[in-house]
């Protein structure tokens, strides 16, 4: 049995997918989505559909809603073994709600978190504790493992570095 990984964007890629297919656009924004597969992975991947009655109240409630509208993947997570999340924060908590036995690891694909932790409010200490939960948060560069590891405590065997290069083949 491969291992099966869940990608959930908080942007549309499945454009990028194609472009990417198509040798028209380069990679780095799916993460490695489009490698998993030479790897014997079955990788997947959840993009954000709000529809006309999602957007309107995803703009309502401001900067909360894209992350809390990715909830709507959780009742996929069982059917993985690994979740990478792009965003999506309140997943991290919800997913708790689901039996350890049957939990996918969670890893949190860390591209703008250091830069939302170092703002201040109640929002920035939920985010904080959201993302303790996650099994790892992947980096992309020290100075993020650093922060992480100060900030939060997090130790730095759950904090692994991955650069994320341009995509040489591409350009």
């Amino acid at each position: 049995m491969s291992l099966r990984v869940l990608y959930v964007f908080t942007a549309r890629k499945r454009a990028l997918v194609s472009a990417v297919e198509r040798g028209a656009a380069p990679d780095t924004l799916l993460f490695g989505l489009n490698h998993v597969a030479r790897h014997g992975v079955e990788g997947t991947f959840h993009e954000p559909e709000y529809g006309r009655m999602g957007r309107a109240v995803a703009r309502q409630v401001g900067r909360l809603g894209p992350d809390a509208l990715q909830l709507r993947t959780l009742p996929r997570f069982t059917d993985h073994d690994v979740v990478f999340l792009t965003g999506g924060w309140p997943l991290l908590l919800a997913a708790q709600a689901i039996p350890a036995r049957r939990r996918p690891k969670l890893v949190w694909l860390n591209m703008t978190l250091t830069n939302v932790l170092r703002r201040k409010g109640p929002l920035t200490r939920l985010i904080g504790a959201a993302v303790r939960r996650a099994d790892r948060i992947a980096c992309v560069a020290d100075v993020q493992r650093q922060f992480l590891h100060e900030r939060l405590g997090i130790p730095h065997s759950c904090l692994p570095l991955a650069i994320s290069g341009t995509d040489a083949t591409f350009y």
